[in-house]
């Protein structure tokens, strides 16, 4: 069998990067939780926290993003 002669059953989207594999999700939240709760519940310190989850940033799985945060750097150099 030629190998330069490739059937497209070998062809297939197994050999794409995953990113083009994974397909377009929604941001759409099947669960609309929000529709059923509110914040002025919330006692003021589980606000105060809820409210800072939102301020902390989290990488993108971006290696060069995480080397250049020492305390990320720092755990990678750990885990080896």
């Amino acid at each position: 069998m030629d190998p330069s002669s490739s059937s497209p059953s070998l062809d297939s989207d197994n050999n794409w990067p995953i990113a083009l594999r994974k397909g377009i999700r929604s941001t759409r939240n099947p669960y609309p939780v929000y529709n059923f709760l509110s914040y002025h519940r919330l006692s003021p310190p589980y606000f105060s926290f809820v409210s800072s989850l939102s301020s902390i940033k989290v990488p993108n799985n971006n290696v060069h993003e995480a080397l250049g945060h020492p305390g990320r750097r720092q755990a990678m150099i750990d885990e080896t």
